[in-house]
């Protein structure tokens, strides 16, 4: 929090801000951030990375994090609030199936072989599917979430030098823009 606050007063006085969280944990919902900077008046921008939970399109490994992206931009009555992952479910969406003993949708996710899978215990240990504009679409346009998602992905590892890949967890990074 006190980050956000010092990214908010830095950009008020300078025209804008950035915030670098080095070593940080799960940061759960990225839209309460950004709509607190909204609700300032100002736009924000959080992104963060995540251990590999997600396989590109036509791959059977997670490779990529699910590099989460909000934007908060002030309007009126309310804020505008994107809060969007770049996979096509969350890794905690897995979990509860798994917890409630329910199967996942057909396409998506794969288990620890690679293989598809309805299992969310089974997908735990695999990966995600890349998210997509449309769900169930083709090549080409999962293809369209690859540049995206490294693009996101490389934001917070820029300034604090974290690791790129699969071991993730000892290195998470968050950047918040206002």
């Amino acid at each position: 929090m006190a980050a956000l606050d010092q990214v908010c007063g830095r950009a008020r006085q300078l025209g804008m801000a950035c915030a670098v969280i080095h070593s940080s944990n799960h940061l759960g919902m990225l839209a309460w951030y950004v709509e607190s900077i909204a609700r300032a008046g100002q736009i924000g921008i959080a992104t963060t990375i995540s251990e590999a939970l997600v396989h590109p399109w036509g791959g059977r490994l997670a490779m990529q994090g699910t590099n989460p992206l909000a934007i908060g931009i002030p309007a009126t009555p309310d804020p505008l609030v994107l809060d969007m992952s770049t996979g096509l479910i969350s890794m905690g969406k897995v979990h509860d199936y798994a917890l409630r003993g329910r199967p996942l949708e057909p396409g998506w996710a794969l288990d620890a072989s690679g293989e598809p899978t309805t299992s969310a215990d089974a997908a735990k240990a695999g990966s995600i599917r890349v998210g997509t504009p449309v769900v169930n679409t083709s090549r080409k346009a999962a293809n369209r979430a690859v540049p995206a998602k490294s693009a996101v992905n490389s934001l917070p590892r820029r300034p604090t030098s974290c690791s790129r890949g699969r071991p993730v967890d000892a290195q998470k990074a968050s950047l918040t823009y206002a």
